[in-house]
């Protein structure tokens, strides 16, 4: 593993951030009555005189001039912003608001009453600047009182970050957390110790990933995990873990994947590198330890971390889910979209009913109300164990479908299939033409424009911008990958836009498109008849019951402005009540009726056309057991979601 380059902190603005916070802190500190003075002086000297990187900064020369009422608070948490965004976004470190930090910590202390009164260790193993740490810290002094004993409040709190920097102003954090508890509540007189017997933050400057058990009784005699409190491990873990994708990751070092691999054999797929740490916050918990972590939503969703997921259900407790991901100011620039998870290891799953939250800012955690989840609804979505939490109004709907004896799932009855991809950049242009520049093989094109930002297709209409293909019969020869064959495209099918808010489809009952990868297709299966289960499906997937559903469950894999990708790995375990034959006609022949009228689209059609789209899709709530009042539900959930209707 790479290891820590220390600079100058005149060349690193990081650093001269902690040099401001020092400085900052030696003025409020002199601000203060001479006992208090002393007893904080003499304790932050000893804390500077611990670390190499903290007393070097404390004898370099500084140009800041720094005047700071002793009343301002001192925000160490906004180091972040004093980090350069190519090193934070390679490093995966993420500012952590403090309102998100609150939550967490109110709620491991519901769940664990004896959060503060304990005397195992709480800890934060990818800790950055310390506010984690820091509000614990303040929680415990609190709690504790006046009569306050600072060695028991410091050896509770542990840190590990790799950032050196870091590290030392969790260290300061922790520091001027308990100097000045002690001088606000004017308890100098009741501390059962001297400053000399207040022992040093424990703080640990390492890599949380460079560990295994196996080697704890060898000959990494030093690491911090070797320690006998670690062995009988934490009593509570509290974070927000690094997120790097993996796609950054070999960027980053080209040996970190398979270094991770071989460290942590259970990882999967293309994994990103919170899951490595979520798997280590497992081994380091003890039994019956819980844990609060900030992660991506993608957690919930991502194939990569189908098995950390099923590994929770089946040996963890999960307590709860809470969902920021609508919250966006909740990462400081970013596109990342968090949930915190709450989960109790090799805890009994019957003790605790899980629970969620799911909110649009960071206030409304304070005053949410949590309500159940149904953890058995994640192991019926195929093998990727999905988590979802959002709109709980549909768990009910969600969990009927499931076990209705009547429903199928997409995957019975249709294949779906993504379409043409080409990976190498610029080959596109070599075989799609706004024109129809070839005599054979050429054919329209759905995708002809990269980086489209209008949907060829919407919900029974499509828009073709005028794009051919050229597709001959040797086209993986000439593009030097597979393709999707050409015969998947020259019958009836299905084709849906992978990108959007909701389900938009559009039945090619003519076999003319070829469609980019952005574009998959579907067609019925053997059992069911090609062309008029066509029609069928195609009103199913241009349902509000089937985005509803989908949004419901999958919506881990949402992104900017609410919009989702609709995969057919996920799709295929969508489950629904195909209807009889007498309505199988109606809906079919409403469906056909409704494609021509968007063919053309014309003025004043707009009513009408919503009419009958109305009409179909009440048809198909009932057919799958919902009262004319929860459709309706379901219509005001997209309207509610500013989902547009192309006929407005």
């Amino acid at each position: 593993m790479a290891q820590n380059t220390i600079v100058h902190a005149d060349e690193d603005p990081a650093e001269k951030f902690i040099s401001f916070v020092l400085r900052t802190m030696w003025q409020k500190i002199d601000a203060w009555p001479t006992a208090y003075k002393d007893l904080a002086s003499n304790y932050l000297h000893s804390v500077v005189g611990n670390d190499l990187l903290l007393e070097r900064i404390s004898l370099e020369p500084s140009s800041n001039n720094i005047v700071l009422s002793n009343k301002t608070e001192l925000d160490i948490n906004s180091f972040w912003l004093h980090v350069r965004p190519d090193e934070r976004t390679k490093l995966g470190q993420f500012f952590t608001q403090k309102k998100l930090v609150d939550h967490i910590l109110d709620v491991c202390q519901h769940a664990s009453p004896d959060f503060y009164n304990g005397q195992g260790l709480v800890a934060d193993i990818a800790c950055g600047s310390g506010i984690f740490l820091q509000s614990f810290t303040n929680r415990q002094l609190v709690h504790q009182g006046k009569n306050i004993r600072p060695s028991k409040i410091i050896n509770r709190v542990v840190g590990i970050d790799k950032d050196p920097r870091a590290c030392a102003l969790s260290k300061l954090s922790i520091a001027l957390e308990v100097c000045s508890f002690i001088f606000v509540n004017r308890c100098i007189d009741n501390v059962y110790e001297s400053v000399e017997e207040w022992p040093q933050p424990r703080i640990y400057c390492t890599n949380t990933l460079d560990y295994s058990p196996h080697l704890l009784e060898s000959h990494i005699k030093e690491h911090v995990f070797n320690t006998p409190e670690f062995r009988r491990g934490l009593d509570i873990i509290v974070s927000n873990f690094p997120f790097l994708e993996a796609k950054r990751m070999n960027r980053t070092d080209p040996n970190l994947k398979s270094w991770l691999q071989e460290r942590f054999p259970a990882l999967y797929g293309a994994f990103d590198l919170y899951v490595p740490f979520l798997y280590q916050a497992l081994s380091l918990l003890k039994t019956g330890g819980m844990m609060g972590i900030v992660l991506p939503d993608k957690f919930l969703i991502g194939r990569y971390a189908k098995k950390i997921r099923e590994t929770i259900l089946r040996e963890h407790q999960l307590l709860q889910i809470t969902d920021c991901s609508r919250v966006r100011e909740a990462f400081y620039r970013t596109d990342v979209y968090p949930i915190v998870l709450f989960l109790r290891k090799n805890g009994k799953t019957n003790e605790y009913e899980p629970k969620a939250i799911s909110v649009g800012t960071l206030d409304e955690l304070s005053t949410a109300k949590p309500y159940p989840i149904r953890i058995e609804l994640f192991k019926m979505t195929g093998d990727n164990f999905t988590f979802f939490c959002q709109n709980p109004q549909w768990f009910g709907l969600i969990r009927s479908l499931f076990l209705s004896k009547d429903s199928v799932k997409l995957k019975n009855i249709l294949d779906i299939r993504s379409t043409i991809s080409f990976h190498k950049k610029g080959v596109r242009e070599n075989f799609v033409k706004p024109t129809r520049e070839w005599d054979s093989d050429a054919y329209p094109y759905l995708g002809g424009v990269s980086f489209n930002r209008q949907n060829e297709i919407d919900m029974f209409k499509v828009n073709w911008n005028g794009y051919y293909i050229y597709y001959p019969s040797d086209m993986k020869s000439k593009v030097g990958h597979n393709m999707a064959p050409i015969s998947i495209f020259r019958r009836p099918k299905i084709i849906f836009c992978q990108h959007s808010q909701r389900i938009r489809a559009f039945f090619d009952s003519e076999a003319k498109f070829l469609t980019k990868d952005v574009y998959p297709v579907a067609f019925p299966k053997e059992n069911y008849g090609a062309t008029d289960f066509g029609w069928l499906m195609t009103a199913y997937l241009n349902s509000s019951l089937l985005t509803v559903v989908y949004n419901t469950i999958f919506h881990g894999i949402t992104i900017a402005e609410g919009f989702y990708h609709y995969l057919p790995i996920y799709l295929n375990e969508i489950p629904l009540v195909l209807p009889d034959a007498a309505d199988q006609r109606s809906i079919i022949q409403l469906t056909k009726e409704l494609q021509c009228l968007m063919a053309e689209l014309a003025p004043g059609m707009g009513s009408k056309i919503r009419e009958m789209y109305e009409d179909l899709d009440i048809r198909i709530s009932k057919v799958n057991h919902l009262g004319e009042r929860e459709h309706y539900e379901l219509m005001e959930h997209i309207e509610s979601r500013k989902i547009p209707f192309p006929w407005k």
